[in-house]
């Protein structure tokens, strides 16, 4: 098991990513990435934020977001999905935004670049609650800079909840039979959205999903890679190797031993996506 926190037992996680890359999708809780080195491509609810070194930027709950990288990045990137948070602090109830998500080098106050500093330093490393202190503390700084600002709350599209509900089951054994039962419509109609709308076919977005997932547990956890396949909704050992090989090109065994404690996160498909979504649950 990780020293850091783990999204497995605390509702926390955070690393360092090599070359972010990931296709769109939405969650509860909130998200956060800080560009140490290069320049990513952050897009929320539609529009395209350009993040450079010293940027940050902050993904409220239920906002569909994605990443990319132009050409080469390292991010400090980290989820708080603790329900313990989520129920007791109104800015993660979904009843807030940021109207302008990004902070940019020098806007923010200088106790949140050493906070992100402690983050990463080695003599940290044990500190699992120092952590979670710094990331809430390093939230609280910019709130104080570009507070959120309350706004009505409505449904979310039929595009959005399709990419909530895997994001919230792809560690389940789930179909699409399953997945549209839950979703209260035909398998015709989802395969439809996530061909027509979302831009990746089902299984593809299914399957991306896991590797992502698998690839944080390889990375900074020490679960054996026959429980990170079960964990993250594989069928079989083989299985998940094979589909790891299809996706990254190497096996789970190698990639545990190239990023150990630096997550390189390149998700994408072949599919371009289609459009854009503009976010209505916020």
């Amino acid at each position: 098991m990780s020293k850091n926190p783990s999204i497995l037992s605390d509702g926390y996680i955070f690393g360092l990513i090599e070359n972010l890359y990931y296709i769109p999708h939405l969650h509860k809780g909130i998200e956060g990435v800080y560009v140490r080195h290069g320049s990513i491509v952050a897009t929320l609810d539609g529009k395209n934020y350009t993040l450079q070194e010293g940027d940050f930027c902050l993904i409220m709950p239920f906002c569909c977001h994605s990443f990319q990288t132009p050409r080469y990045s390292e991010v400090l990137g980290f989820s708080i999905i603790s329900d313990d948070v989520l129920l007791t602090n109104r800015y993660f109830s979904g009843k807030y935004k940021l109207i302008n998500p990004v902070y940019r080098d020098g806007q923010y106050p200088p106790p949140v670049f050493q906070l992100l500093n402690l983050l990463t330093d080695a003599e940290t490393e044990d500190g699992m609650l120092v952590h979670i202190g710094l990331l809430h503390a390093v939230i609280g700084y910019l709130f104080d800079t570009n507070p959120p600002k309350a706004v009505e709350k409505s449904e979310l599209t039929q595009a959005e909840q399709i990419l909530f509900y895997l994001h919230e089951n792809y560690q389940k054994p789930i179909t699409l039979t399953g997945a549209a039962e839950s979703l209260n419509m035909s398998q015709f109609k989802l395969s439809r959205i996530c061909s027509q709308e979302i831009g990746i076919h089902f299984h593809t977005y299914l399957k991306s999903m896991r590797i992502s997932s698998s690839k944080t547990k390889l990375a900074f956890t020490d679960y054996n890679i026959s429980d990170i396949a079960s964990l993250c909704g594989f069928e079989s050992l083989r299985t998940f190797n094979r589909a790891f090989q299809e996706e990254t090109g190497i096996t789970p065994r190698e990639y545990r031993k190239n990023h150990k404690n630096k997550l390189s996160m390149d998700v994408r498909t072949s599919q371009p996506t289609k459009r854009n979504f503009t976010h209505v649950m916020t």
